[in-house]
């Protein structure tokens, strides 16, 4: 199964906002979901802090300035096969 990395921190609306579309995109292309809260891991906290949400999706990389639902769409689709 592939696999997406949600990089996210607790009371962040729009994470939770992006999670739910995320994880309704991921059943329907069959990919399951890390998440990791980036203040329990120093590196993902500076490399993220004023991005999340993000998502890593093999090489590509959705920032909360790049989140789309079309680009998601895009994404999955390219990366699944």
């Amino acid at each position: 199964m592939k696999r997406v990395t949600f990089y996210t921190k607790v009371g962040c609306t729009l994470c939770d906002d992006a999670f739910a579309e995320l994880t309704k995109l991921a059943a329907q292309f069959s990919f399951s979901i890390d998440v990791i809260d980036i203040r329990k891991d120093p590196s993902a906290r500076e490399k993220y802090r004023e991005l999340i949400p993000v998502a890593q999706i093999g090489a590509h990389i959705l920032t909360c300035d790049t989140w789309d639902e079309q680009r998601l769409r895009e994404i999955f689709e390219e990366v699944k096969t």
